[in-house]
C-alpha cells in the first residue's frame, strides 16, 4: 500500500536541512552507540580477569600458609623458623614433605593464567621442588656409624639443625617470593582495573551525551518543522 502525502507535508520531511540534520544526529547515534557498547564489553571482561587474578592471589598465599603449616607441624621449625632436633621424627618429615608437595602441585594450579612471566615461575617452582626433596633427602643421611654419633653427636646435632634451617629458610624463601611475584601482578592489574574505571566513567557520559543528542535532535526538528507546519497552515486558511 502506498501513501500518498499532500504537497506541504511532502515538502516538509524533504526540506534539505532536516535531511542533513538527521543524517548526522543518526550516524553520531550509531557511532556512540557502536563505541560505548566496545567499551561496556570491554570493561565487564577486565572485571572478570581481575577477579580471577585476585582469587588465585588468595588461593597461592592459603597454599603457601599451608606449606609453612605442614612444616611446623612436623615439629620441624618454630614460628621463627628454627629447627627443633629434640623432637625430630623421620616418619613425620617425610609424612610432612609428601603433603607439602601435594600443596606445592596446588599452588601451580593457581598459577595458572598467572600473568606474571611463565619463564621465572617454571624456574622457582623447579628450585622450590629441589629444595624440598633436599630436605627429604637429609634426614636419610645416616652415614656415621653408631660410635661416631655418640661420639660427634654435639657436633652433628648442631651441623644437622643449620642444614635443616637453611634449606627450610630457602623454602620458606621461595614460598613467600611466588606469593610476592602473584601480588606485584595483582597490584598491576588493580593499577589496569583504575584505568578501566575511568572507561566506565566514559561509557556512562556517553550514554548521557547520547541522551541529550536525542533530545537535542528532537528539539532541532521540531524547531523546523514546527515554523513550516504553521506556515502551511496560515497558507490553506
Amino acid at each position: 500500500m502506498t501513501i500518498h502525502l499532500p504537497t506541504q507535508q511532502r515538502t516538509l520531511f524533504l526540506h534539505p536541512r532536516t535531511t542533513r540534520l538527521v543524517a548526522a544526529s543518526a550516524a553520531l547515534f550509531f557511532a556512540l552507540a557502536i563505541v560505548s557498547t566496545v567499551l561496556l564489553v570491554r570493561y565487564l571482561a577486565d572485571s572478570a580477569s581481575l577477579r580471577e587474578g585476585l582469587n588465585r592471589s588468595y588461593e597461592i598465599r592459603f597454599q603457601s600458609q599451608s606449606i609453612m603449616a605442614l612444616l611446623e607441624q612436623a615439629n620441624l621449625i618454630k614460628g621463627t623458623g628454627d629447627f627443633r632436633e629434640e623432637n625430630f621424627r623421620p616418619e613425620r618429615l617425610q609424612e610432612a614433605i609428601r603433603a607439602a608437595g601435594l600443596e606445592l602441585g596446588k599452588i601451580e594450579k593457581a598459577l595458572t593464567g598467572s600473568t606474571v612471566p611463565r619463564g621465572q615461575l617454571l624456574d622457582l617452582m623447579s628450585t622450590l621442588r629441589a629444595k624440598m626433596a633436599q630436605v627429604d633427602e637429609l634426614e636419610t643421611d645416616k652415614s656415621a656409624s653408631a660410635a661416631e654419633l655418640q661420639k660427634m653427636e654435639t657436633e652433628k646435632r648442631q651441623r644437622r639443625t643449620e642444614r635443616y634451617e637453611a634449606v627450610i629458610g630457602e623454602v620458606r624463601a621461595g614460598i613467600e617470593k611466588i606469593s610476592e611475584m602473584e601480588i606485584r601482578a595483582i597490584e598491576r592489574q588493580i593499577a589496569d582495573d583504575r584505568a578501566r574505571t575511568l572507561w566506565g566513567q566514559v561509557f556512562v557520559i556517553m550514554i548521557l551525551s547520547g541522551i541529550m543528542l536525542a533530545m537535542l535532535v528532537a528539539a532541532s526538528l521540531a524547531m523546523l518543522l514546527l515554523p513550516e507546519a504553521a506556515a502551511a497552515r496560515a497558507v490553506r486558511r
